[in-house]
């Protein structure tokens, strides 16, 4: 979603257009959330300036409170993966997604890396190969909407990243539906978490 409080930007020509208020997201963050992938084919709804609100109000509250995200932001930028520390352990996290239209990061524009793009994924990939840290986790947002089963190619497709990125955990979501969770060289892939809270899935 985007995060913003401004009712006057223009919204994409999409069915689905997805916004939030800072103060929902305030309250997550109260709550006890303080990790967050935002890279999916909704933080664009409100295009460029909505992706700028979302930085803005995300970076606000960062100065308040430690939260790390990752996902939005110029090409460059994106390709290195968010470094933290969490009671003494060294995390490297970072967030891929399907990107319609222009919205692909570019050097001097921001958006998101595109999973579907050999060449993002492989350049963060091998991001995560040079980086030592304790958890290597990568976000992926991909994948046919309400499918169980993966989607073709897919499986090795993930499985690059452990082999050649020494990465310890993908986090696969867009489906909208629990696909298979994979332990492969010790390592987890979960290829769909499904919904943890969607009102429109609740039948």
């Amino acid at each position: 979603t985007v995060v913003t409080d401004d009712n006057s930007i223009i919204e994409e020509t999409k069915r689905f257009k997805f916004k939030t208020h800072p103060n929902a997201f305030l309250h997550l963050v109260d709550i006890g959330f303080n990790f967050f992938s935002i890279a999916n084919n909704h933080a664009y709804d409100l295009k460029y300036q909505g992706m700028e609100e979302t930085l803005k109000n995300l970076k606000s509250v960062s100065q308040q409170t430690p939260i790390y995200y990752h996902g939005i932001g110029k090409r460059a930028e994106l390709l290195k993966p968010k470094q933290f520390e969490v009671k003494g352990y060294r995390i490297a996290f970072a967030a891929i997604s399907i990107v319609e239209g222009n919205y692909a990061a570019k050097n001097n524009q921001i958006g998101l890396l595109d999973i579907r793009s050999k060449e993002d994924y492989h350049e963060l990939v091998a991001a995560f190969k040079n980086i030592s840290a304790d958890l290597k986790i990568l976000s992926i947002h991909y994948g046919i909407e309400g499918k169980v089963t993966l989607d073709e190619k897919q499986k090795k497709y993930y499985e690059y990243a452990i082999d050649q990125g020494d990465v310890d955990l993908i986090i696969g979501h867009h489906p909208h539906a629990v696909r298979p969770v994979s332990l492969y060289k010790n390592k987890l892939i979960f290829y769909s978490l499904g919904n943890y809270l969607m009102l429109g899935s609740a039948n």
